[in-house]
């Protein structure tokens, strides 16, 4: 059960807009006490506001020119802490510009930059080139390829036979 005070604030929190800190400014709590008896105590079905932790991006602010520069950086290999240095940009915005690379479509409607890993590392295609790719079937377990792949770079070797000259 829980205790009338509790009561209050989740009320409170449900049926008004005020932040944990207004709330627990009412009602002689931190915004830490009120967040932690709202996700402890909040009814079952209570839609909650906000958003959970790392989710709060503020969306950036991305221009073609900025695109087309971290397109180039990735296509050459670099990785997000590259596209931060080369553009002078902060880690969020890195981030952002990350994802809009590995979002974007070249003219022939290909992913213009579509190797993430995640899958078979088999590559196809030389890397740096147009078109090439990755296989990015499931992992056999334990190798970073697919079954098939694996197979193909881990062939198992003929035990060694006995000569048959001479005694042992």
């Amino acid at each position: 059960m829980v205790n009338q005070r509790y009561a209050q604030i989740i009320d409170c929190y449900l049926k008004t807009d005020l932040s944990y800190t207004e709330i627990g400014a009412m009602y002689g709590k931190n915004r830490s006490q009120v967040a932690g008896i709202v996700f402890r105590h909040c009814p079952p079905g209570a839609k909650k506001r906000g958003t959970p932790g790392g989710a709060r991006r503020l969306a950036q602010d991305i221009t073609e020119d900025e695109i087309r520069q971290a397109t180039a950086i990735v296509r050459r290999g670099g990785n997000q802490a590259a596209v931060k240095r080369a553009l002078g940009v902060g880690s969020k915005k890195a981030a952002s510009l990350a994802k809009a690379v590995y979002e974007r479509e070249d003219d022939d409607g290909e992913a213009a930059v579509n190797q993430r890993f995640w899958g078979c590392r088999w590559i196809y295609g030389h890397v740096g080139e147009r078109g090439w790719r990755l296989c990015q079937a499931p992992q056999a377990v334990g190798s970073s390829y697919c079954a098939d792949h694996h197979a193909a770079c881990h062939r198992p070797t003929a035990p060694p036979t006995k000569p048959t000259y001479g005694k042992w």
